[in-house]
């Protein structure tokens, strides 16, 4: 959808084109500030990976945030459940 008001913005008011479509304004254009610019992996996310593996993968994500601060990665507890819940 995102995609098709992009196309169509020439045409008429982006405004309209996300009515017309059912796309809100806002999300449209988050959408389109994302894609300019992509993510970039976390180098966090590889060391948790290891660290987790290492574990016998049973640690939290309060032990794996203790562990990876104590090998000098700052990380919080709330970045480190994150990074569990995308891997």
């Amino acid at each position: 959808m995102h995609r098709c008001i992009t196309r169509l913005s020439g045409e008429g008011p982006v405004h309209r084109l996300c009515r017309l479509l059912g796309v809100s304004r806002a999300g449209y254009y988050a959408a389109r500030a994302r894609a300019e610019h992509p993510s970039v992996p976390c180098a966090a996310g590889a060391h948790l990976e290891r660290v987790f593996a290492a574990s016998g993968r049973t640690y939290g994500s309060r032990r794996l945030a203790k562990a990876l601060q104590a090998d000098g990665t700052v990380v919080g507890r709330y970045r480190v459940r994150t990074l569990m819940r995308e891997r």
